[in-house]
C-alpha cells in the first residue's frame, strides 16, 4: 500500500513538473516569438545578416550590389528581366536598397533599432514592409527605431492594419517625440476596434497612414481629435463619402470675430487659443480655417487629407472611398491650379496624387516599380534603358520610372528630333489624364534636355491630350501664352496674368489690347505676331479643336488689319501646309482658311481654286 501511494505522489510531482513547463514553454512562446526562418533562401539569410549590422550605408551597399552582380550576365530582354524580377530575394534587395540609400535614413551612422537580432528577424517575417517602405521614398534614421518600439509595446506582434498603422506613423519619426508618435498610434489603434474610423482606413498604405497621423498646421493632439470624434459621432448625417464636402460646413465662414477683429490679424481672431479644431468650430475663419479644419476631421477618421494652395484660397485634398483622391473646397482653378503637396511617394506638382491614384488603379504596379528600382542601382547605361523602357511598358504612369528616362536623354548621345517627338508623344499618351503632371514633365525634365531638339511651340502642343479637355486646353494656353510674351515683346506692356479664368477670355483680351494701342501695334508687331501664329497652328496638327480656334484668332486680326501684305502672307502660309499635312480633317480646314483669306483679299480666283480642291476632296 505504501509503495502505491508513493507511485501516486510520484506520478503528481511528475504530471506537475509538466504542466509548469508546458506553462513556462507557452509563456515564452507568448513574449518572444521565434521568428529565425531556417527555410529562407540563401540571398535574403544575407542580407538579414547585413541588417543586422545596424549601419545603413553599408545596408544599401550590400544589396546594391546583389542586383549588380545578379544582372550583370546575358542578354538583357523581356524573357531575362521577368526571369530576375521572380527572383523574391533579389527585388527584396532592391527595396532595401531603396529605402537605406536615402540619406535621411543613413543620415545616422547605425540604428539602435537594427541592434536588436530578434527585431530585424521579425521585420524580414513581414513581406511588403521594406516594399512600402521602397515606395513611400521617405523616411529618417528614426523610422526604425519608433517601428520597434510600437513592436514591443505589441509583444513583438504586428500585422495587417496596425502593422500599415505603425509604419506609416514611423514614417514621421523626425517631425515629433516618441511620446507623441506612441500616443498616436493608441489613439488610433483603439479608434479602430472600436469602430470609430471610417472604411478608408483599413486599405490605407503606410505612406497613407503617415498623411492620417500626421500633425498638420497644429492639428491632431490627441486631446483634440477626441473631442472631434464625440463631435462628429453627434452628426451622422456625415459618412465616409461626403466628409470632404460636409466637414467644410462645421467651421462657420467669417472674416471678423464678434469682437469685429479680422481674421487676418493672426491669433488675435482666435484670441490668441491654439488652433484646435473645437476652436475652429467655434470661431471660424475664411478659406484656411475651413480646408484646415475640413481635412483635420477627415484625419480624425482615418481619411488621409492635407490643405493645398490655390490662387488666393485654400483648399485641401482628401481621399473618397473607391481608392479616388479629390480636391475639398475647390474653387480657383482644380488640380491645374494648385500648389503645394503631403508626404506622398511623388515629388512634383500637387496632381501627383491624382497620377498615384491613377498609376495603382492601371495594375502591374509591382513589376513596373521593381524594374524601375533595378533600373536605380544598376551600372549599364544600356540595361539601365532596357530596365526602365520594360517598367513604363507595364505601367506607363509610373511616373518616377518617366523623371529618369527624360533626365537621361541629356546623356544619351545621337538622339534625332524624330526620336524625341516620339518618346515625348508617349509620355503625352501616359499622363492624358493629368494634364499638370504632364506640363510638370515637359517643363522640368523634358524641355531642359532637349530644348535644341524641339521647338516651344511643339513643347506648349504636348500640354494637350487627345479629347482636347478644358483642363488640358488651359495648361496649353498658359504655356503658349508664356511664349508669345516672349516672341512679342509688346505684349508685356499688357499687364495681363494669366490664372484659371484666363483661358475663357485670353484672345478677346488680346484682340482688345491690339485695337486699343494701335500706336505699339506697329508692323513689326504684327509680322511678329503673323509669325507666331502660322508657328502655334503648324504645331497644332494634331488637335483639330485647338488648331481651329487659333485659325479663328489669326482670321480676326487679319480681318481687323485690313492689309494686303499680312493676308499674302498667311495664303502662302496656307500653300505651304497644303504641301504637309497628310490628315483629311486638318487639310479640309486647311482649304477653307484659303477660301477666306482669298475672299478677304477679293480674289474670287484663288478663292475659287480653294473651292474646287475642297469639292475634289469631300468627292474623293
Amino acid at each position: 500500500m505504501i509503495g502505491y501511494f508513493k507511485f501516486i505522489i510520484f506520478f503528481g510531482l511528475l504530471i506537475s513538473s509538466m504542466a509548469q513547463g508546458e506553462k513556462k514553454s507557452l509563456e515564452n512562446s507568448l513574449s518572444t516569438p521565434d521568428y529565425s526562418r531556417k527555410e529562407d533562401g540563401p540571398l535574403k539569410r544575407k542580407i538579414r545578416k547585413e541588417v543586422k549590422s545596424a549601419d545603413c550605408k553599408r545596408i544599401a551597399r550590400f544589396c546594391s550590389m546583389q542586383v549588380q552582380d545578379r544582372l550583370k550576365w546575358g542578354k538583357f530582354n523581356d524573357e531575362s528581366i521577368n526571369l530576375a524580377l521572380t527572383d523574391k530575394d533579389l527585388v527584396l534587395a532592391s527595396h532595401v536598397a531603396r529605402y537605406f540609400s536615402q540619406p535621411e535614413v543613413c543620415e545616422k551612422s547605425s540604428s539602435d533599432a537594427l541592434k536588436d537580432p530578434k527585431f530585424v528577424d521579425w521585420l524580414f517575417t513581414c513581406p511588403d514592409l521594406f516594399r512600402d517602405l521602397a515606395f513611400a521614398n521617405r523616411g529618417s534614421w528614426k523610422t526604425m527605431d519608433i517601428l520597434r518600439s510600437i513592436w514591443k509595446k505589441e509583444d513583438s506582434r504586428l500585422d495587417g492594419v496596425l502593422l500599415n498603422l505603425a509604419v506609416g506613423i514611423a514614417l514621421n519619426a523626425d517631425e515629433h517625440s516618441e511620446e507623441e508618435l506612441l500616443a498616436k498610434y493608441h489613439f488610433y489603434k483603439k479608434s479602430y476596434a472600436d469602430g470609430n474610423l471610417f472604411v478608408q482606413f483599413k486599405t490605407l498604405k503606410p505612406w497613407e497612414m503617415s498623411i492620417v497621423t500626421k500633425t498638420i498646421l497644429n492639428i491632431g493632439k490627441i486631446d483634440d481629435m477626441e473631442w472631434a470624434q464625440n463631435y462628429l459621432a453627434a452628426r451622422p448625417k456625415i459618412k465616409e463619402g461626403n466628409i470632404g464636402q460636409a466637414a467644410c460646413g462645421l467651421i462657420p465662414y467669417r472674416s471678423k470675430n464678434k469682437n469685429g477683429i479680422s481674421v487676418h490679424a493672426g491669433g488675435a481672431f482666435y484670441d490668441n487659443n491654439p488652433i484646435s479644431l473645437k476652436i475652429y468650430t467655434e470661431y471660424g475663419g475664411v478659406c484656411g480655417a475651413v480646408s484646415k479644419g475640413a481635412s483635420g476631421f477627415c484625419r480624425v477618421k482615418g481619411i488621409p487629407a492635407y490643405p493645398i494652395g490655390q490662387p488666393g484660397h485654400c483648399a485641401f485634398i482628401w481621399k473618397k472611398p473607391g481608392n479616388h483622391w479629390v480636391i475639398g473646397n475647390n474653387v480657383c482653378g482644380g488640380w491645374n491650379w494648385s500648389n503645394g503637396n503631403g508626404p506622398i511617394p511623388w515629388k512634383g506638382p500637387t496632381a501627383c496624387i491624382q497620377a498615384i491614384d491613377h498609376y495603382l488603379v492601371m495594375g502591374q504596379t509591382e513589376e513596373s516599380n521593381n524594374a524601375y528600382y533595378f533600373a536605380l542601382l544598376v551600372q549599364s547605361p544600356e540595361l539601365k534603358d532596357r530596365l526602365l523602357e520594360y517598367a513604363l511598358k507595364r505601367n506607363r504612369k509610373n511616373y518616377p520610372a518617366w523623371q529618369e528616362v527624360l533626365n537621361r536623354m541629356k546623356i544619351r548621345q545621337g538622339m534625332s528630333p524624330e526620336q524625341v517627338l516620339t518618346t515625348a508623344l508617349e509620355l503625352n499618351a501616359s499622363f492624358e489624364e493629368e494634364p499638370a503632371v504632364l506640363e510638370y514633365l515637359v517643363n522640368h525634365h523634358l524641355a531642359p534636355n532637349v530644348k535644341r531638339l524641339l521647338d516651344p511651340f511643339q513643347l506648349s502642343a504636348l500640354m494637350l491630350n487627345r479629347a482636347e479637355t478644358e483642363e488640358s486646353q488651359d495648361i496649353y494656353l498658359r504655356n503658349l501664352w508664356k511664349q508669345a510674351r516672349k516672341d512679342i515683346p509688346e505684349l508685356m506692356q499688357m499687364k495681363m496674368v494669366y490664372d484659371h479664368k484666363t483661358s475663357t477670355y485670353l484672345f478677346g483680351k488680346w484682340a482688345e489690347f491690339y485695337r486699343k494701342n494701335d500706336k505699339i501695334i506697329n508692323s513689326r508687331v504684327k509680322m511678329r505676331t503673323s509669325v507666331f501664329l502660322q508657328k502655334t497652328i503648324v504645331s497644332l496638327n494634331a488637335y483639330r479643336k485647338t488648331r481651329s480656334e487659333i485659325v479663328d484668332f489669326y482670321m480676326k486680326f487679319l480681318t481687323e488689319w485690313k492689309d494686303d501684305r499680312y493676308i499674302s502672307m498667311a495664303l502662302d502660309f496656307v500653300e505651304q501646309s497644303l504641301k504637309e499635312i497628310t490628315d483629311r480633317s486638318v487639310l479640309k480646314d486647311t482649304l477653307n482658311m484659303g477660301v477666306k483669306l482669298a475672299e478677304l483679299k477679293k480674289s474670287e480666283r484663288t478663292a475659287e481654286k480653294y473651292r474646287e480642291r475642297l469639292k475634289t476632296l469631300d468627292e474623293g
